[in-house]
């Protein structure tokens, strides 16, 4: 298969590896012309001059890897060329521009789909399996929190998580709410609080120059989600606190509680359990076999989905609930009201993927 990556900033080295193990040829296209021609010399990718370029290559999908605000317009773009779409999450920096994609998916018959992808993972599809095996009985609550002290300390360009369109609910926000739909259903309303400590970053260079950053989003947010199904969750999200040792997501029924340590976006970690009656955690009895997790089997599930007519589990539809869960998150932080979740389009749990599914099969 030949796959198109668009944007080749610091992530599209970690989508490579994954694309490049499992076959594909890589068309690579970037505005920046130097950083677009190492990652074609790094990666052995084809470079494409423009989005157009991109037409006539029968490409499986293009990869929209590009800064979050210009999403929405090079995912346009490229459905209408007529390019499949997997984009880095988020879908679009507003609900109305997601609508609009996936109604030009739809109409145009050019399918869509978003990040994230930890979903597809071993750790989020044994959480699934154990909540769906009755391991918790009736879910209630959900815990999750992600806190770091910010992209400045380690990205060599973390100027666009300070701004509209990043942020922590739009940037690492939709790990965890994809991982609590994916558990227990859509979510119907958000309350949200938050702010900012600090309106100045500093950011040293690779050159030893330091800059600031002006932090234009609220830092540290904390949102209590409902859901159609009925329980809640609380979700803290910080790039202002250090790491502590709080489990990343544990999920609390009437019969017993799951918890997974490591981050979301790691894609791995064991799964714990503990009955009502239990003094201690263990690891539940006969797991199912799972796929471990590396960046960019989303794109090979899409692919997949592509090429078998079942729908995609990140497709449009999902991506688009997710966005209207941050928007409504991004209106209850500025107005201080309970918001009601709808992104206009029936959204249900995706399927599970486990047991020697071949789903992730190029």
């Amino acid at each position: 298969m030949r796959v198109a990556v668009v944007g080749t900033g610091y992530v599209s080295n970690q989508y490579a590896p994954t694309l490049k193990s499992e076959g594909a040829r890589l068309v690579c296209h970037d505005v920046d012309p130097g950083r677009q021609h190492e990652f074609a010399v790094h990666w052995d990718a084809e470079e494409a001059a423009d989005l157009a370029s991109l037409t006539g290559l029968d490409l499986a999908a293009a990869v929209n890897l590009t800064p979050p605000m210009v999403h929405a317009g090079v995912t346009r773009e490229l459905l209408e060329l007529g390019i499949p779409v997997y984009s880095e999450k988020p879908l679009a920096y507003t609900l109305e521009r997601g609508r609009a994609l996936a109604y030009l998916s739809a109409t145009g018959g050019v399918p869509l789909a978003c990040a994230p992808d930890t979903i597809l993972g071993e750790s989020e599809q044994l959480l699934r399996a154990f909540v769906d095996r009755g391991l918790v009985g009736r879910p209630l609550w959900i815990n999750a929190a992600h806190t770091h002290r910010g992209h400045e300390l380690w990205h060599p360009r973390p100027h666009f998580f300070f701004r509209p369109g990043a942020g922590p609910i739009f940037d690492v926000g939709p790990y965890w709410i994809a991982a609590m739909v994916n558990l227990v259903g859509p979510v119907s309303a958000v309350t949200a609080s938050g702010y900012t400590p600090d309106l100045e970053r500093l950011f040293r260079d690779e050159d030893g120059s330091v800059t600031n950053i002006e932090v234009n989003v609220a830092t540290s947010c904390g949102l209590l989600l409902e859901f159609e199904s009925g329980p809640r969750a609380s979700l803290l999200l910080s790039y202002d606190l250090f790491l502590s040792d709080a489990p990343t997501l544990e999920i609390i029924g009437d019969e017993g509680v799951l918890m997974v340590r490591e981050p979301l976006y790691r894609g791995q970690g064991p799964v714990l359990h503990r009955a009502r009656t239990d003094q201690n955690w263990s690891l539940p009895p006969d797991p199912p076999s799972a796929q471990p997790w590396r960046r960019g089997i989303g794109v090979l599930e899409f692919v997949r989905s592509i090429g078998t007519g079942r729908r995609s589990r990140l497709d449009a539809v999902f991506a688009l609930h997710a966005l209207a869960v941050m928007e409504a998150a991004k209106v209850s932080l500025e107005t201080g009201r309970r918001m009601p979740v709808s992104c206009g389009l029936p959204t249900g749990r995706p399927d599970p993927m486990l047991d020697g599914s071949d789903d992730l099969a190029a």
